[in-house]
Parts: C-alpha cells; structure tokens; sequence
C-alpha cells in the first residue's frame, strides 16, 4: 500500500497501514522472541534512520556524549550502536524505561536543559516525538531550546517528523529555538524524506561554532 511519490495517502488509509504494521510486527516479535532474538523494524524510515544516518554518526569520534530522546521496543539496539560512547535515553513514560539505555532518564524532553550542563552534550537524535505527544507549539519549541543550551558549540540535532496534515503539528521554519541553529549534513543533505505513507522526514542541524555565525 505505498503512496504515488510525493503524493501522501489519505488520513483513513495512513490509519490501515499504521494497523498492518502493527499487527505485523506484533506477530513477528512474539515469534523471534521464543528464540530470544531482537526486532528491528525495517520500514522504509528507519532503514534509513539505521543504515544511512546513524552509522554515520556513531562513527564520528566527535559525538562522545549522545542523548536519543522517545524510547520503545525498537530504539534498544541503538545503544550498542553507540558503544563506547556516553548514550543516554530520555523517556518520559515510566513504563518504557525498560527500552531504555543503562543511562536513562524518566523526563519529558525539556528537562534536558536542566538535566545535562551547558553545552556539554554532541548529538541529541529526537525521532517521532514532535505530533506523537509533544505536540504543543510551545512545549515544541522550549524543549528544543533545552536541547540548544546542552548542545555545545558544533553539536548536532537529528529531528524525525511526519509529515501529514495531523503530525505536523508546527512548521520547523517557525520554531524559534530552531532559528539559532545552522544545517547539518550527511552525504552531502540536510533532510531526509521518505516516500512512505506518513512522509516520514529527517531533518539535520547544527549549533553554530561561534556565536557570530551567520544564520540563514
């Protein structure tokens, strides 16, 4: 059931989809689990998300101290992606803490600023959080100024969105805490989006190294 590129599913059919998915996925870790074997999910999103983007940001002895905000059963594997590194996990559900890294914080996504010093964090993946909960333009932007006062100078920010009527909750261009930062690209782009029935999109960006960056 793949939408015609570029053109999106309508609202009923996203939902149909969604379902099968779901169920699909649902039967399949009941199966794999008899064996004690991990799910990946491996839509369309994510195979781009791990095979294309974190691959490449896990190799980058820059990003040592990493945050990945939402936590559920699919997001466990990330933490051996970033071996070595400092990786935590911020959930604000408490029943998702078992999805979580060995650091891992009960939180919503603004307790970042508090949590983590001044510019002392270098890559904050955000996925699928913005219109699945946090959805309040307000809240939006103040949690991602929490995540521009703990990224240092050069810190990266990874943010997943829909793109559909009923997840864009806010256009990006219009978020404030988002204006003081610069692009940031992976072979060669900036966003990612994805031909699938939510136009799930990636979209990179980078704190500027001196405060005296032109902002575009």
């Amino acid at each position: 059931m793949a939408n015609v590129k570029g053109v999106p599913l309508s609202r009923g059919l996203r939902r149909v989809q969604k379902a099968f998915e779901f169920l699909y996925y649902s039967a399949l870790r009941s199966f794999r689990s008899l064996f004690g074997l991990h799910t990946a999910l491996s839509t369309t999103d994510r195979r781009v998300l791990d095979g294309v983007l974190l691959p490449v940001l896990a190799a980058d002895p820059r990003f040592s101290r990493v945050i990945f905000v939402g936590c559920d059963w699919y997001t466990q594997h990330y933490e051996a992606m970033f071996a070595g590194r400092d990786y935590w996990t911020v959930e604000v559900d408490p029943s998702r803490a078992r999805f979580g890294a060995a650091r891992h914080l009960i939180a919503p996504m603004v307790e970042i600023g508090n949590r983590f010093p001044e510019a002392s964090v270098d890559l904050i993946i955000c996925n699928g959080v913005i219109g699945w909960g946090l959805n309040d333009p307000a809240e939006i932007d103040a949690s991602l100024a929490a995540c521009a006062k703990s990224l240092r100078p050069g810190g990266v920010l990874l943010l997943g969105w829909n793109d559909i009527e009923e997840k864009r909750v806010v256009a990006l261009s219009s978020i404030p805490a988002l204006r003081g930062f610069l692009p940031f690209a992976i072979a060669g782009q900036t966003e990612f989006r994805t031909e699938t029935y939510n136009r799930h999109t990636f979209s990179l960006f980078q704190k500027p190294e001196s405060s005296n960056a032109v902002i575009p």
